[in-house]
């Protein structure tokens, strides 16, 4: 359950029961310095940041790069209305603050092929690597065991992947200090970050709530019912005498 609050800075406040533990994540300015800015021939087009959050709190950066100039007809008999696509690379460095619900699917991680899903290691890292739509390819790799990095690439051919993950400062990233562990906070701060367009900048509070809460206050107040209900003598069951008349009444 999440609601909605006031609009505050992203700080983690007021511990609760939740059962389920794992770190802070960090900034997203952490995150961004892992991933390319300026690329000679390719055109930043996107650069965002926020906080997620679904079992645990999250920080996800995304970057996303066209190709400059690549629009242009290769081939003067190329019809005017079909201009060729654009090749466009998308990566996302998602820090789970090491939730095991996050990184689950990376649990006996074997290398191999399963109908389009590639298993191998990029940078010394565990990945999968599969095809998406009709010119898409995505790479989904594990750093750190726990940081996710996804790479998207549209328009090109399968060899560039490692290039682009060339280009990722991953060592910055495996030096990211563990914090400590802790259960998920009552309150939590969520921000959008938009560095193209910082006036979409916004950050507000969200108040969460653990299954085992919920629970509880669920009981309580069906203790409240209870005793508002047996309290009330209007709510009470009738009950019905037997007269020696034969009749029954009710008091």
């Amino acid at each position: 359950m999440l609601i909605l609050a006031a609009i505050l800075p992203p700080f983690l406040t007021q511990a609760q029961d939740s059962g389920q533990k794992g770190m802070i994540p960090v900034l997203p300015s952490a995150l961004w310095v892992v991933m390319p800015e300026d690329l000679k021939t390719w055109e930043l087009t996107k650069s965002t940041a926020e906080s997620r959050l679904a079992e645990w709190l999250q920080t996800r950066v995304v970057r996303q790069f066209e190709k400059r100039g690549a629009s242009d007809k290769k081939d003067s008999e190329a019809p005017t209305d079909s201009p060729e696509p654009s090749p466009r690379t998308r990566i996302a460095i998602t820090d789970t603050g090491k939730f095991p619900g996050s990184l689950a699917y990376f649990d006996d991680f074997q290398i191999g092929t399963e109908g389009k899903i590639e298993r191998r290691y990029l940078a010394d890292c565990p990945a999968f690597i599969y095809p998406s739509g009709e010119d898409e390819i995505i790479a989904e790799f594990k750093v750190a065991d726990r940081f996710l990095v996804e790479i998207a690439m549209s328009h090109q051919p399968a060899a560039y992947l490692d290039e682009w993950v060339s280009r990722l400062n991953l060592e910055a990233l495996s030096r990211i200090p563990d914090s400590e562990r802790i259960e998920l906070p009552e309150t939590v701060g969520i921000f959008e970050i938009d560095q193209l367009n910082p006036d979409r900048n916004h950050a507000y509070r969200l108040a969460t709530a653990s299954g085992d809460r919920q629970d509880r206050e669920i009981l309580e107040d069906e203790d409240a019912l209870r005793q508002l209900l047996g309290e009330s003598e209007e709510l009470e069951s009738p009950v019905v005498e037997e007269s020696t008349e034969g009749s029954d009444k009710v008091r």
